[in-house]
């Protein structure tokens, strides 16, 4: 019996060294098109049965992940980290001791590479789901980020007390408002961006990264007075044309169109972090983009 069990427990250790040599020398391999899709060949039967797992990234991070198959948890198995072009882009345009606000921040994936890279910076990062936002207080705290403040809350139009949040267990990038992925909801607090900022004694905010699944115009109905001042924060963003027509009283676009009677001007971010400024609001598709009143092209 005891022979059985280190037989096993070798096997383990094994299988898992073996995984993370082999992960090494692919993240180590310059990106190329089909990369993800070897990537998932290969290690297929792990990537299936991994369950809150802790996976090293770059720069010495270390996240906590609900699973490995989700988009966000395989790109931090397979890169070492999640969009690295989005957190290289905000760490790029934040000023010296500049504040950034994650709405959406999910496990971290975004603001910890963020706060690594830019210890003058101070971070609020607000998640909706409890079950994604415990990851992100796990992460935080794992990696002893120091500069970042964390909330388990939603950001809307109006501060209506608690309201209903959409979060499926396994697809933990998906959280919404709306019962798009899973009909199984969290009761959250909902606060406006201008209330939030109030509250924590925020006069100037830098940058926003916002990834709230369809509703960001509610959540730039409700920072107005921060979105309106001429030293407003850069926005970055993704428009899905599909997820906004689900919003009640929506159409594709209008989140952008808020922002330009803002008085802001908005860019298509390229594959290369480059911009191009758009003369009206986009209306089909999906783009990431970025608003600023300070970046003129």
């Amino acid at each position: 019996m005891e022979d059985t069990i280190i037989s096993l427990l070798l096997n383990h250790c094994c299988r898992k060294y073996m995984v993370n040599n082999l992960r090494d020398i692919i993240r180590k391999i310059p990106h190329f098109k089909g990369k993800f899709r070897v990537i998932k060949y290969l290690f297929s039967d792990y990537l299936k049965q991994a369950k809150d797992i802790i996976i090293e990234g770059k720069y010495g991070l270390k996240y906590k992940l609900p699973n490995l198959y989700e988009v966000i948890g395989f790109e931090i198995f397979a890169d070492g980290i999640y969009e690295k072009s989005a957190s290289d882009f905000i760490i790029s345009r934040l000023p010296s001791n500049g504040i950034f606000i994650d709405i959406g921040a999910n496990i971290g994936s975004i603001v910890l590479p963020v706060c690594i890279a830019r210890d003058d910076i101070k971070a609020f990062c607000v998640e909706g789901s409890i079950r994604v936002f415990n990851y992100l207080k796990f992460n935080v705290s794992v990696n002893n980020i120091q500069n970042c403040k964390i909330f388990n809350k939603v950001i809307s139009e109006k501060d209506i007390g608690f309201i209903n949040f959409y979060s499926p267990k396994d697809l933990y990038g998906k959280g919404s408002m709306n019962p798009i992925f899973t009909h199984e909801s969290e009761s959250v607090e909902s606060i406006t961006l201008d209330k939030m900022t109030i509250e924590e004694g925020i006069e100037i905010v830098d940058f926003i990264k916002i990834d709230i699944e369809g509703f960001e115009y509610h959540a730039f109905k409700g920072g107005e007075k921060l979105l309106s001042l001429v030293a407003a924060p850069d926005i970055l963003f993704e428009f899905l044309d599909w997820a906004e027509a689900l919003v009640n009283d929506l159409n594709p676009g209008d989140a952008q169109k808020l922002l330009l009677s803002y008085g802001y001007s908005i860019f298509k971010v390229t594959d290369r972090g480059g911009l191009i400024r758009l003369n009206e609001a986009l209306l089909i598709g999906s783009e990431m983009l970025f608003a600023s009143k300070r970046f003129i092209s």
